[in-house]
């Protein structure tokens, strides 16, 4: 198709470059102007499955929260290090 396209536009070389590159602004604006909007309306994004305001600690099924993770414990995941030399100097 963009054979198609680029063999049947006029001119040379820069001027095909441009008018492409307008045509494809004309298709991108199109889209977002007329295409987009009248898909949206069409979509179940207002169907939301989360509450708009849960309970803090709460899952959906109404069982506590999971059990903190520790630093460390997770794959791939260093533990913070905190320099052996050094101590604390006492406040005032």
């Amino acid at each position: 198709m963009y054979v198609w396209l680029w063999r049947h536009l006029p001119g040379p070389f820069l001027v095909r470059v441009l008018q492409a590159t307008v045509l494809l602004g004309l298709v991108v604006t199109a889209l977002f102007l007329w295409v987009f909007p009248e898909l949206e309306a069409r979509l179940p994004y207002q169907d939301v499955t989360v509450p708009s305001d849960p309970t803090p600690g709460a899952t959906p099924s109404g069982s506590a929260s999971p059990a903190p993770v520790v630093p460390g414990e997770l794959p791939g995941e260093e533990v913070p290090s905190v320099a052996p030399n050094v101590t604390p100097t006492p406040s005032p």
